[in-house]
């Protein structure tokens, strides 16, 4: 099974959470890791190798690329150039590889990937499931269209997705049109696949935004055994105040990898204490059903 994933320095502690994560529900596969690293050095990527390699003798191999040909890419807010990297991977793995799961560092894979990684994608370059999202927070028109995707997780036809030149067109794009980029790459490989793909499940990338709020512990065990891969869209759970029901599973798979002396916890400060309190009685409010039924009582005229 071929994956692909792209990040720097920031993120290489939550990405051995990814993969502690995959290689515990995936016991019997084996996989190509394709990595575009930005900061990581030598003895990091030496490290982070001989953990794959300790899954059914996976592999990793890892690619670079001319900081100029990054140089140009437009940023927003709190993004850099890294969420661009994912454009390149088709590029890179042309004639090598024909399926390819490109996966972002904040997620978490819970079931297995098989169910994912043989979809049949059909006459489409690429599977991906809607960002539910962005039509919330639109900025051009583009945030409105119904099949706008999010572009965390994609199935990638690699054949099919050279062909028709999806990523000449998005880094193209992208370059030209800085004033209509908002969510960096995403805007550009929506505007480069220009509804040329197919629409997955949601629990393929399962956003924040479509996990039911304020819902008992109970609830999100049970709906947690019906999705494959948690996406951190708008919590990350090594923020102290996240408030993203499955945030603990971030501490579960990085305890079983070889960072889990590493902080989980990224952000803390003594002055964020009276948030997270809140934070966490609302929550023990949630899971203490007496409490709720208590309180209903009390409010009824």
């Amino acid at each position: 099974m071929h994956i692909a994933f792209a990040f720097d320095s920031n993120y290489l502690i939550p990405a051995y959470a990814l993969l502690a994560s995959i290689f515990k529900h995936n016991p019997e596969t084996s996989f190509a890791f394709h990595a575009i690293l930005q900061g990581i050095d030598e003895q990091e990527q030496e490290q982070l190798r001989s953990y794959i390699h300790t899954h059914n003798e996976s592999i990793l191999h890892c690619y670079s690329l001319d900081k100029s040909l990054l140089s140009a890419f437009p940023t927003m807010n709190h993004w850099n150039v890294a969420p661009y990297l994912k454009i390149f991977f088709p590029l890179l793995l042309k004639g090598k590889v024909d399926k390819l799961l490109f996966l972002d560092v904040d997620m978490l894979v819970v079931n297995s990937l098989s169910c994912l990684y043989n979809q049949d994608l059909g006459e489409y370059p690429v599977g991906v499931v809607k960002d539910n999202y962005v039509s919330q927070n639109a900025f051009w028109s583009l945030h409105l269209r119904e099949d706008y995707f999010n572009s965390g997780m994609m199935l990638i036809n690699v054949e099919l997705w050279n062909k028709l030149k999806i990523s000449e067109q998005a880094i193209a794009f992208a370059r030209e049109n800085p004033g209509k980029i908002y969510y960096v790459d995403q805007d550009a490989l929506n505007v480069a696949v220009a509804g040329r793909h197919l629409l997955l499940p949601e629990k393929y990338n399962l956003l924040q935004s479509y996990i039911p709020q304020d819902a008992s512990r109970q609830f999100y065990n049970e709906f947690l055994k019906e999705q494959v891969v948690l996406h951190f869209t708008l919590q990350k759970p090594w923020q102290y105040l996240c408030k993203h029901p499955y945030r603990h599973l971030y501490r579960h798979y990085l305890k079983m990898s070889p960072k889990k002396a590493a902080p989980v916890i990224t952000d803390f400060s003594i002055s964020k204490l009276p948030a997270y309190l809140r934070i966490r009685l609302i929550e023990w409010y949630l899971n203490t059903p007496l409490l709720i039924k208590f309180w209903k009582a009390i409010k009824q005229p």
